[in-house]
């Protein structure tokens, strides 16, 4: 009797210690490093993925991994900080994922020049894969992602009161430019690239005008905390059509920085302590993150200028895809929330002004054409955070992408099939 207990004790102990061993193979393959990637050497693997001058990525392809994934740390001097909850979210991981899905990812990753990739699901990683070096304590720059967290905040500040009503003027909390082009226009219509100030759709490549201008007047050395040199900048801008605001979308990266300034205003402080107090603290942020801002007023660059863990990402993917609630405590407003990232809620004249990604757009935030409703924060190069609410999926993705030509077309024709094979995956 007694060997027949020991022996059944010890069979107990190794089925457990087996368990333990395949749950940790198991998490293995939903969590994997490389040091390299596809094009490695071109993205300046041998020299480290060096951090090179703050817009050196736009000429040079080996500085790209290391400024869109160290670029807070290097330039400490232009970021503000955002310190990390004291209420952290857990992500855990996701049992049983599809092993077609792991695989499918592995051969995503090997193919594209992709630093990192999230897939969540129900709050739990499904899969967190690096490569070039890169690693959970990266802080991957947003560039046009960073237009989300402005809408989120301006919707925050809407319902606080610090901005009465989003058919206010920008007049109204910024009189100094209150006789400018942008003066008049309003919250509303500055929140779905909607001023119709500028004609082209040329901003929405950074190295193009007029982002170009107006960041080269943000940031002009011997414009250092001198915010009038930014007013008369604003206030000398022409009108370039005879389009009414709200009539038509025109993405132009203009809009949220006016915004951006807006928010600063109404509020009395700045992005960034917003961001903490209102967002990250609340969502539960698990890593400090950092806005980049602008030397010439010293206000963060809400349209580009966000920096964060992958797994913080998704952690703010998460709150969205929970329409804005965590633990009961509604942190973004619901209305305000649906009507920036839904299909249903947004007038047809801002649907159909693009293709897949690009499909439509809300308050800042891109909409899809799936049938399901889901809504990316997209960035320049290649940068995204899906959410598809029903199923509960967030994706985020980060890449070292080549944005000129066809090159950049196929990434993203590649990613958003991806995204797809994601969603269908694991939806059910």
């Amino acid at each position: 009797m007694k060997v027949q207990k020991y022996h059944f004790k010890l069979f107990i102990i190794i089925n457990l210690i087996a368990l333990f061993f395949l749950n940790s193979v198991n998490a293995l393959e939903q969590l994997t490093y490389k040091q390299n990637g596809p094009n490695a050497e071109k993205l300046g693997s041998l020299k480290n993925y060096p951090i090179c001058g703050m817009t050196e990525h736009r000429t040079k392809v080996e500085c790209r991994v290391g400024n869109f994934s160290s670029l807070s740390r290097k330039y400490k001097h232009y970021t503000y900080r955002i310190e990390p909850s004291d209420n952290k979210l857990k992500l855990p991981y996701y049992k049983n994922p599809p092993e077609k899905l792991l695989k499918k990812a592995d051969e995503f990753m090997s193919n594209n020049p992709i630093m990192a990739l999230l897939i969540i699901k129900d709050g739990k990683r499904v899969l967190e894969k690096y490569q070039y070096a890169r690693d959970k304590d990266s802080r991957f720059r947003s560039f046009s992602m960073a237009k989300t967290f402005t809408a989120m905040l301006t919707g925050i500040a809407i319902e606080k009161g610090y901005i009465k009503s989003i058919d206010d003027t920008v007049g109204k909390y910024w009189p100094e430019i209150k006789n400018s082009e942008y003066g008049n226009i309003t919250i509303k219509n500055l929140l779905r690239m909607s001023s119709n100030v500028f004609s082209k759709d040329g901003s929405i490549n950074p190295g193009s005008s007029p982002t170009k201008d107006m960041y080269t007047v943000l940031n002009k050395q011997f414009n250092f905390n001198k915010p009038e040199k930014f007013d008369d900048y604003i206030n000398n801008i022409k009108k370039e059509n005879n389009y009414k605001q709200g009539s038509r979308f025109l993405y132009t990266t203009v809009d949220t920085e006016i915004l951006t300034r807006v928010l600063a205003k109404a509020t009395g402080e700045n992005i960034t302590k917003l961001t903490e107090k209102w967002l990250w603290k609340l969502m539960g942020g698990w890593s400090w993150a950092a806005w980049q801002y602008s030397t010439t007023d010293l206000i963060e660059n809400g349209g580009s200028g966000f920096n964060a863990t992958i797994n913080d990402y998704g952690r703010f993917g998460v709150l969205l895809a929970n329409d804005g609630i965590r633990d009961g405590n509604q942190i973004i407003p619901k209305d305000f929330l649906l009507k920036a990232t839904r299909k249903s809620k947004i007038e047809k004249s801002f649907l159909y002004v693009g293709k897949k990604f690009n499909f439509g757009y809300g308050y800042q935030t891109w909409i899809l054409s799936f049938e399901d409703e889901t809504f990316c924060l997209l960035g320049h190069y290649g940068q995204f955070l899906c959410i598809q609410p029903s199923s509960k999926i967030v994706y985020v993705q980060f890449t070292a992408g080549d944005h000129e030509g066809s090159s950049h077309a196929q990434l993203l024709d590649k990613s958003y099939n991806f995204l797809k094979y994601t969603l269908d995956s694991l939806k059910n």
